[in-house]
This record gives structure tokens, C-alpha cells and sequence, in this order.
């Protein structure tokens, strides 16, 4: 073999190397990034644990309120979120039995570790009202999170003084309600909550908040046996590990005030802060001090 040819042989391997590591790299490129950033994981109940960014630091696990509005509204905050943690939703609200609600959030201790908890709004009120919940997850659970939550049912003295003040206003939601009471349905809820949407944003950010519960799914079974727990709910348990409290300074559903006017819940490791400038979904309104509120929280 001449020189030449020696040299042209050498480049049409290097070439078929090239290629194969090409090709390699990108493989494993995929399924890195599929295990790392998309991980879903059936629970009993038919619940679904997500995984929406992974991290090298601890776990967060966050419960969606509605009751029945799926995760997907949590999505533009975790995505905003720069944490080395790892970002899960549960989405509960599949099931059509609050029972079933019950496994599946046992069932977090056997699939993580060094959990942190959200609860937003229906999604605290859930967490509190299973009994010795904090005791049944064990050492797996590092803390808690209630955002725009309450442990009792205060928050329907502020909702009827709302509804007395604007009585004109709730007629479009009432009908909405009235709808879905005859025939349950994920468009009867999706029209409840976007006529209640007034409520849950500030003026401003009306218009973006019904944009971002279109995103979502509506699980109609999981409202109407929510309802059902609501009607005589107070918390079972007050947390011993360290807890963030967050709420909207303009939430007019579940104020702060709903956790600070209640002594169970007035303890050394029990923070709470109040979010400026935001509603019922205070991260629409004002992300920055919601995540860095969150940042600082170091269960």
C-alpha cells in the first residue's frame, strides 16, 4: 500500500470513527436527558408523580389545589426556579375517590428521600387533613410548604365578606357552579374556575392567570369529593419540622392571616411570608419573591 493510499485509508476510518462517536454521544445524550428531565411514576390511587427538572439536592414534591386542577400550572414557576433541587407535581387529582388520595402520598417515602412538600391552597388543606401524616412519612419528609393554604375553615369568613361586598360580581361564578352541580364535567369545572378567576388575580394579571388555567387539566370527580371534605375540615396535625408559610398580600381566598390567627400554628420553626403585589397564585403576579422566599426556606 502506498503512502497515499495508507492516508486515504486512515481518513475513511477516522471518519467511521467519527461517526460512531457522533452517533453514541447522541444516544446517550437522549436517554440521559430523558431520565433526568422526564421521569413519571405510577402511585396507588392512580396517582402520577412527575418529575419536572431534575437536581442534585433534595426533593420537592408540590400538590396542586382546584381541588382537581391539575399540575401544570406549577409548570412556569419550577421552570423559572434556578435550584439544584429536584422538581416533582403529584397529581392526585385523578383519582375519582379522596381515598385513594391517601396511598399515594404515603407512598412518596418509598420513592424519594429528603422530601420538601408544597401544598398550594387545596393541596395544603389535603396534607392536613390526613391524621399523624408528618409521623406516617417519617424521616423521608425534611419539610413543608403551605402556599396561598389555610389549617381550618376561617377562610370562608373572609370569601362570604368578599361575596357580600361584590354580590354582582359572583353571579357569572354561582351559575358556573349551579351548571356543574346538574352535570358534572372537566368543562363545567374549567368554566367554574375561570369565572372565578377575578378572585384568584390581581386586576392586572387577570387575563394571564385564565391563560395559564387553560393550560391545565380539570378533574371533576376529585371537586366534587373535595367539596365534601371542605365542608367540615379543620387540620388533624401541626407540623415539627420546619415549615414555610406563603401567601399573596391580595389573596383573597386563603389569606395569611388564615395560619397567623391560629395558635396551633404559631411555633419557632413555622416561617411565614407574605408575598407583595399577588393573589391566589402569587407567582403570576410576582415569581421573583415567591422564588426567593422559597430559595431561602433550608429545611
Amino acid at each position: 500500500m502506498s503512502i497515499t493510499e495508507y492516508i486515504a485509508y486512515c481518513n475513511t476510518q477516522y471518519k467511521k470513527t467519527a461517526l460512531c462517536l457522533l452517533y453514541f454521544s447522541k444516544v446517550y445524550d437522549y436517554l440521559t436527558y430523558s431520565y433526568t428531565s422526564t421521569m413519571h411514576i405510577k402511585l396507588p390511587g392512580g396517582a402520577q408523580l412527575s418529575r419536572r427538572r431534575a437536581g442534585t439536592d433534595n426533593h420537592w414534591v408540590f400538590l396542586p389545589g382546584g381541588p382537581g386542577l391539575g399540575t401544570e400550572y406549577f409548570y412556569p414557576l419550577l421552570d423559572a426556579w434556578k435550584t439544584d433541587a429536584n422538581l416533582w407535581t403529584l397529581d392526585y387529582a385523578v383519582s375519582k375517590n379522596s381515598a385513594d388520595w391517601l396511598p399515594s402520598i404515603l407512598e412518596l417515602s418509598k420513592h424519594l428521600e429528603k422530601i420538601v412538600i408544597v401544598g398550594h391552597s387545596y393541596g395544603g388543606m389535603l396534607l392536613l387533613s390526613i391524621d399523624n401524616l408528618e409521623e406516617r412519612l417519617g424521616a423521608a419528609v425534611q419539610g413543608w410548604v403551605f402556599l396561598d393554604s389555610s389549617p381550618n375553615l376561617s377562610w370562608q369568613k373572609s370569601w362570604a365578606k368578599q361575596a357580600s361586598i361584590q354580590s354582582e360580581a359572583l353571579k357569572e361564578p354561582q351559575r358556573c357552579e349551579q351548571v356543574f352541580a346538574k352535570s358534572p364535567s372537566a368543562e363545567g369545572f374549567r368554566a367554574i374556575l375561570h369565572a372565578w378567576a377575578p378572585y384568584y388575580f390581581e386586576p392586572t394579571a387577570v387575563a394571564a392567570g385564565r391563560e395559564l388555567l387553560s393550560t391545565c387539566h380539570y378533574h371533576a370527580h376529585a371537586y366534587v369529593m373535595a367539596k365534601k371534605l371542605l365542608s367540615h375540615y379543620d387540620a388533624r396535625w401541626v407540623p415539627r419540622k420546619k415549615t414555610l408559610v406563603l401567601a399573596g398580600n391580595n389573596d383573597r381566598i386563603t389569606p395569611l392571616t388564615c395560619f397567623t390567627e391560629d395558635p396551633r400554628f404559631q411555633k419557632p420553626h413555622i416561617k411565614t411570608c407574605l408575598i407583595p403585589d399577588a393573589g391566589h397564585f402569587p407567582w403570576v403576579e410576582n415569581s421573583q419573591d415567591v422564588l426567593r422566599a422559597l430559595s431561602r426556606f433550608n429545611p
